[in-house]
């Protein structure tokens, strides 16, 4: 009986020599990263790297790091134009109906399902991507009654025990000393 060999190894899981660092390769990488492409797309063709390797040349390098985040946050603006885009350009498309007697139905018009699914998909990316520049504002204020300070009211028996406490841990500090 032959068995399979299992591997954890990108590279070998494609099938890809390992590609060794040059500056025009990962200026080339950044290039499509900034115009919106995903690493999955980047890494998957042959003469590039796997993520792994990509990765390892970002983290073990600190000006390629710098250009990786700046290509980072040129994609987010990049998306942010394109959702504008998607969601000012009609597309139009047949949507395909089949009933429970098999006969098929088609409609032909605008494709306003996908087309909300990207704009929501690009819309969520960008919040995780860029939070501060894209994300939702969440202003979280403690305000009491009719917009006044918050009251905390302590009963005198719960004074007192708070009082008895913070005695009793200096008396314990001073002992110690």
């Amino acid at each position: 009986m032959a068995t399979k060999k299992v591997t954890t190894n990108a590279r070998a899981k494609q099938n890809k020599p390992r590609i060794t660092f040059n500056d025009a390769l990962f200026d080339a990488i950044l290039s499509r990263i900034a115009s919106g492409e995903s690493m999955n797309k980047i890494c998957s063709e042959p003469e590039m790297p796997t993520r792994k390797s990509f990765y390892e040349w970002v983290a073990n390098d600190d000006a390629l790091r710098d250009r990786y985040a700046y290509a980072m946050s040129v994609r987010a603006d990049f998306l942010f134009d394109e959702l504008i885009d998607i969601a000012d350009t009609p597309r139009e498309g047949v949507k395909t109906k089949i009933d429970d007697t098999g006969k098929t139905e088609e409609t032909r018009g605008d494709m306003i399902e996908h087309r909300r699914l990207q704009v929501d998909a690009r819309k969520w990316y960008l919040s995780k991507l860029a939070p501060k520049k894209y994300g939702d504002k969440v202003n979280l204020e403690h305000t009491g009654a009719d917009g006044g300070a918050v009251k905390v009211e302590v009963s005198d028996t719960e004074r007192a025990r708070r009082i008895a406490f913070a005695l009793q841990r200096g008396l314990r500090a001073a002992k110690s000393e």
